[in-house]
């Protein structure tokens, strides 16, 4: 059996999990992450009746959408 650890639990260390554990049918992963939750920075929060993305959100001034406003 093959020992394999993943340190962080965002979006691609979820990517390299799914394709290890396919790939690597006797492997025992273990993924280790400092947060309640994963995806850190692409995490959806809840507070009571709203639901809004959280994290990494960014304006570019070439968006079409922000140009518009």
């Amino acid at each position: 059996m093959t020992d394999i650890g993943i340190v962080g639990a965002g979006a691609a260390a979820a990517a390299a999990t799914y394709v290890l554990d396919e790939t690597v049918p006797d492997a025992s992963i273990t993924v280790l992450e400092k947060s309640g939750g994963v995806c850190g920075r692409a995490a959806t929060r809840r507070r009571g009746e709203v639901t809004y993305d959280y994290g990494a959100n960014y304006v570019k001034s070439d968006d079409e959408r922000v140009v518009d406003l």
